[in-house]
């Protein structure tokens, strides 16, 4: 029997269910509404991400996985070590932290030629670090504060979005 952080896993009534302690459901994603699985392994469990026509929902390590997959075998399941996110078949959405401006724009070009556009972007500054500052004003005075503090990097966050074109071409049965 598949099991994950919240409980076991069981297929019932029409519904992929999570139950916890004394049967308890935590959580319930009707089975006709699955369009696929993306997959994260870690060690000997995965992290699975639950795509529906209504939405995605995590699942959080996952053990014995394919009791579950063999249950939907015309669903597609994707591994994220062998499918990058902007290749997906089965994500609708995409959120991006980047702290390197090179990898951003790369994944930007790879992901509209994929059919994924930016829907919203945020950039939060980096900051400097008290104890280094502290440290070089000890060492060397005000201007020694400001010489040895690094600053961490700058982070930009994008969202995307699957293009309208590309929700039409790729629409579920």
């Amino acid at each position: 029997m598949a099991r994950c952080d919240k409980g076991k896993i069981v297929i019932q009534n029409g519904n992929l269910d999570i139950l916890q302690v004394f049967g308890k459901t935590y959580l319930s994603i009707p089975v006709a509404s699955i369009v696929g699985f993306i997959t994260t392994s870690v060690l000997t469990a995965h992290n699975v991400e639950v795509h529906t026509t209504t939405g995605v929902y995590e699942l959080k390590t996952v053990s014995k996985f394919s009791d579950i997959t063999s249950q939907f075998p015309s669903v597609p399941i994707e591994d994220t070590r062998a499918v990058p996110w902007y290749r997906s078949q089965i994500a609708r959405s995409h959120v991006g932290v980047y702290t390197n401006q090179q990898q951003m724009q790369s994944e930007m070009a790879q992901a509209t030629l994929n059919g994924w556009q930016v829907q919203g972007q945020s950039a939060v500054g980096g900051s400097r670090s008290v104890g280094a500052m502290v440290a070089g004003d000890i060492l060397a005075g005000p201007l020694g504060a400001l010489a040895m503090s690094g600053r961490s990097k700058d982070k930009t966050t994008l969202t995307f979005v699957r293009t309208p074109e590309w929700l039409a071409a790729h629409q579920q049965p």
